[in-house]
């Protein structure tokens, strides 16, 4: 029996972002091989993990979506695990909405937007109502600005700390 599932991995930040779309295609390749379907490929981009994987802090997400039969997942599975660029991976069984639910949705999205507009446009409303009188703007005195000089030294440690802090 044919079902839809649902393949998000996480690409080590150790492979370059040369090497995503080659693995990509490569994970692509052998679902087709294993009599698979893919359906929707996306790229989510680099993120911060939520916690450290073998002491990585970023990784680059891609989901996959394919039919396939219910065999398929658990090779996959056995494919997946033999990828070391790949620091986490899960195939799921994804459920179809039908044409009613997707409408359903889009309408409730649309009821929620209309009610978030209207309720900004009342805080607005209440706001200007209740909001003090505005002060004229008070002059600028005209002295000069001093100026400090920084090191170039100073703006090298500085931009070191930045660079360790994000990675």
């Amino acid at each position: 029996m044919v079902q839809h599932y649902e393949l998000l991995f996480i690409i080590s930040s150790s492979v370059d972002d040369r090497h995503h779309e080659p693995l990509v295609k490569k994970i692509q390749e052998s679902i087709v091989q294993q009599g698979g379907r893919v359906t929707v490929t996306e790229e989510w981009g680099k993120r911060k993990l939520a916690y450290d994987i073998r002491h990585e802090k970023y990784g680059a997400y891609v989901l996959v979506e394919f039919d396939a039969e219910s065999s398929l997942p658990k090779n996959l599975n056995a494919t997946l695990k033999l990828m070391p660029e790949l620091l986490r991976y899960q195939v799921l069984t994804k459920r179809v909405k039908t044409a009613q639910e997707v409408n359903a949705e889009r309408m409730l999205r649309e009821k929620i937007v209309a009610k978030r507009a209207a309720e900004q446009r009342v805080a607005a409303q209440e706001q200007a109502a209740t909001a003090a009188p505005v002060e004229p703007p008070k002059p600028v005195s005209e002295e000069p600005k001093k100026e400090t000089k920084i090191s170039l030294e100073d703006l090298d440690k500085k931009l070191d700390e930045i660079l360790k802090e994000e990675f």
